[in-house]
């Protein structure tokens, strides 16, 4: 295997599976990525048998073949490296030679065979969805989702399709940590694709915060379920989540249909009112009491 490529293109990936390869594990392969060099591309794909991300980047490939590289170290190494260009190529016994005229790394490789089997997603219906839309949905759930494992069901974000009769199609995301819930909805145009779902699922918190990684450029994506997994695809990049298994709570029970009362207060002042207040808050004292009178709060 050898190639050249441009330091800012394989940047870009090796960055996105940081959180993917550099959890602790007792599969050690499994903190490596398998770099593939092919014709005119390179695919770097990751995985931590509960995640997979995949990444396909322009390269000129002189030697075609496949090795296992320890992530963080060839993230370290590109992200120092001076040059623009980058050569790469596999060496006797798994080493991997990182080079330009001035500087040589080596660091040893694994065997690409025993690299985990990607997830097969092949016939899955994608639906197509603004970046924009994506993301502000997930940052506004994610802060409500349960931050342990406690009970896995609480430790995602479920996602779900609305058909009401009469009205636009939405998607839906609703979150909750036992004290809070959250739930949002985007109306979706027709024609941009099926988006096949019987049920709600639960997208586990890790996967989310990928996802966002992985929407922070770009104008639309694509999105999908197959089996137990949830699929993201944006230009020539994949990720693949696994679902989590069980049933999130019926929160309809706990929504009130109707308040008895309605407040409108500018956006603005009252956020800026929570920071002044937030400066004498604390671990022991979280809360502030809200006083409300006629045109006043």
């Amino acid at each position: 295997m050898e190639f050249k490529i441009e330091k800012g293109i394989i940047l870009d990936a090796l960055t996105k599976v940081q959180g993917i390869t550099g959890k602790k594990t007792s599969i050690p392969i499994t903190s490596n990525v398998l770099i593939s060099a092919k014709d005119s591309e390179v695919s770097i794909p990751a995985t931590d048998l509960e995640m997979a991300f995949n990444a396909v980047c322009v390269a000129e490939v002189t030697k075609e073949g496949s090795t296992a590289v320890p992530s963080r170290k060839l993230y370290e190494i590109v992200r120092a490296f001076p040059s623009d260009t980058l050569a790469i190529k596999e060496t006797d016994n798994k080493w991997i030679q990182i080079a330009d005229k001035n500087i040589e790394y080596n660091i040893v490789g694994m065997e690409p065979n025993d690299f985990p089997a990607f997830p097969e997603i092949e016939g899955v219906s994608l639906f197509e969805i603004g970046v924009d839309a994506l993301r502000n949905m997930i940052n506004k759930k994610i802060h409500s989702v349960l931050g342990d494992e406690g009970r896995a069901q609480l430790s995602g974000i479920c996602f779900e399709s609305v058909i009401k009769k009469g009205e636009a199609k939405k998607i839906r995301m609703v979150s909750t940590d036992g004290h809070r819930l959250s739930k949002i909805d985007c109306d979706v145009e027709e024609g941009k694709g099926d988006l096949k779902l019987e049920k709600s699922v639960i997208i586990p918190k890790s996967g989310v915060v990928e996802v966002l990684k992985l929407l922070e450029k770009g104008e639309t994506a694509k999105i999908g379920f197959k089996d137990s997994n949830f699929v993201v695809v944006k230009d020539n990049e994949l990720l693949i989540i696994r679902l989590i298994d069980g049933e999130f709570p019926d929160y309809e029970m706990v929504i009130p249909k109707q308040g008895k009362n309605a407040m409108v207060v500018s956006k603005a002042d009252f956020l800026m009112m929570l920071r002044r207040m937030s400066i004498l808050s604390s671990d022991k004292y979280p809360g502030v009491r809200f006083k409300i009178t006629k045109g006043q709060l």
